[in-house]
């Protein structure tokens, strides 16, 4: 009876845990390609995953925290550039993502006596699988299609601010943006 009201407890914290994703609006895509410095179509080769740090902690109510924060690192072949530098562009094979963490373990473990042979045992243990940065909107999920990506210049090198499959409703917001600039974005109304 003990393990099953633990499966429902677990079950329960999982459904409740589950964040929501970030819903990205036309005016997003056209901010990160205003601020850009360099937009491509282009596909991508290979992904490499890059591990950055650890977290271990204990945190509230003894459950023990571990997560990973990640990069992901993307070889590219250029097919156009649509907004930057043509000859810096066409020399650009990789392109990364901003630092996120897709995963965390939250566990605890109660400790409930010793067995016959003197080993520990443990009451309850809880694992809860939460997303924490997984945003979608700076990841590629597919070898296997055109990607439109834009890019931010930093310190290790172009940086994704958004990436997205080479559809027309892409191309034609990009066009759009291009062709109004600041004036794609609505001023607010001040006659009140």
């Amino acid at each position: 009876m003990r393990r099953f009201l633990s499966f429902i407890i677990l079950i329960f914290i999982i459904l409740t845990n589950g964040q929501a994703a970030r819903v990205i609006t036309s005016f997003d895509i056209a901010r990160w390609y205003l601020d850009s410095d360099l937009v491509l179509i282009c596909s991508v080769n290979k992904i490499d995953t890059i591990m950055i740090s650890e977290h271990d902690s204990i945190i509230e109510d003894g459950y023990h925290l571990r997560y990973k924060t990640i990069r992901e690192k993307y070889i590219v072949s250029t097919d156009s550039i649509i907004k930057g530098d043509k000859v810096i562009a066409r020399e650009i094979d990789s392109v990364f993502t901003p630092l996120f963490s897709t995963q965390a373990i939250q566990e605890k473990k109660e400790f409930n006596g010793f067995d016959i042979k003197g080993d520990s045992t443990f009451l309850n243990y809880i694992q809860i699988f939460r997303k924490l940065d997984d945003n979608s909107y700076f990841r590629v999920k597919s070898l296997l299609n055109k990607y439109l990506i834009i890019l931010q210049k930093t310190e290790i090198g172009y940086e994704i601010n958004y990436v997205n499959y080479c559809d027309s409703w892409l191309l034609d917001l990009i066009k759009e943006v291009k062709l109004k600039g600041e004036n794609f974005f609505p001023l607010p109304d001040t006659n009140e």
